[in-house]
C-alpha cells in the first residue's frame, strides 16, 4: 500500500493544513473530475475527464508528486471500471 504520510504530506505541503483537513474527499474527487473535464479534448464527451484525469495521475507519479504505487492504484480502479 502506498504510503499515506507521503501524500497527506505533499497535500497539506500544497494546500496548507487547515484546508486541507477542512475539505472533504468527495468534494476534492467532484473538484479533480470538474478540472480534468474542463482539461480534456472534448469536455463532457463520454469518458473524457476519466481519461484527462488518469493522465495527470500518471505525470503527476512521473514527477515524484505521488507514490507510483498510488497511480497504479488509481489507474488500476479505472480499469476494473
Amino acid at each position: 500500500m502506498a504510503n499515506l504520510r507521503f501524500s497527506d504530506g505533499k497535500a497539506v505541503e500544497l494546500w496548507g493544513n487547515d484546508v486541507y483537513d477542512a475539505i472533504p474527499k468527495s468534494v476534492f474527487a467532484v473538484a479533480a473530475w470538474h478540472l480534468a473535464n474542463l482539461s480534456s479534448e472534448d469536455p463532457d464527451g463520454e469518458g473524457q475527464a476519466q481519461e484527462r484525469f488518469c493522465e495527470e495521475v500518471t505525470t503527476i507519479a512521473e514527477n515524484g508528486i505521488i507514490e507510483p504505487a498510488q497511480a497504479k492504484r488509481v489507474l488500476a480502479a479505472f480499469k476494473r471500471k
